[in-house]
């Protein structure tokens, strides 16, 4: 059962599960590595789920079809759309599931109203951009000496020029080997079209960050946590 379940203002559900998901898993060996080449799209190998053919499609620096920048972008995609009949739709509810492997437990991203999307031949992807920006050689004042860490809103120009988000989030970077250590912040501020993006520059050393003593980076590997909730939304009058 999910013991944690907040949404955010683009209609997005995030829960957090024991639950595994019931149809088909991945695991990507040295995700930086991937991040750092030149794929922009990496697809899976098809699963079969509701009679039709499925593919997990992952742009590991963001979607650039849809002007995503430094975030991970998770779809759904129909495999082998071209043996489907012309004018084919097909109608489905979805959710993606990622792996704590620190905490052994799931990160569940869903519609917050449990919509259907439509699958057809102009549309054979549905998903998810992710929005914490990690800047692992640091970004603005931290740039060089700090890793940064933000929050921010995907594609913020969709806000009216007046709609203003007032949230509260805290951002982690977990320790591989002893829970009381995990390093996290907590903030709260106002995001709108103009000011999409908020967070820290200077969130830890690369020095400290990069040390395997240190506990945060292991076998090539760190866990990110995001807690957000929005406590009001305001547009002018």
């Amino acid at each position: 059962m999910a013991s944690l379940t907040f949404n955010d203002p683009d209609g997005i559900s995030r829960s957090i599960s024991d639950v595994p998901p019931t149809h088909y898993s991945i695991k990507i060996e040295s995700f930086s590595l991937l991040t750092k080449s030149s794929i922009e799209r990496y697809q899976s190998s098809y699963f079969e789920a509701g009679g039709y053919k499925w593919n997990l499609v992952i742009y590991p620096n963001g979607n650039k079809s849809r002007n995503v920048k430094e975030h991970l972008s998770f779809y759904l995609a129909m495999a082998e759309s071209n043996s489907l009949k012309t004018g084919w739709e097909v109608y489905a509810v979805f959710r993606l599931f990622v792996l704590n492997q620190n905490k052994d437990n799931y990160m569940i991203v869903q519609d917050a109203m449990g919509k259907e999307r439509r699958f057809h031949g102009m549309k054979l992807e549905w998903g998810f951009d992710q929005k914490i920006r990690f800047f692992a050689n640091g970004n603005g004042a931290g740039l060089g000496t700090h890793l940064s860490f933000s929050l921010a809103l995907v594609d913020p120009t969709t806000l009216p020029s007046d709609c203003k988000i007032y949230a509260e989030y805290t951002l982690r970077i977990l320790h591989e080997y002893n829970s009381a250590r995990h390093l996290y912040a907590t903030a709260t501020d106002w995001f709108s079209a103009s000011s999409e993006e908020s967070g820290w520059s200077r969130y830890i050393t690369l020095p400290h960050f990069r040390n395997p003593l240190s506990g945060f980076l292991a076998k090539d590997t760190c866990i990110l946590e995001a807690e957000v909730t929005v406590h009001g939304v305001a547009n002018a009058l």
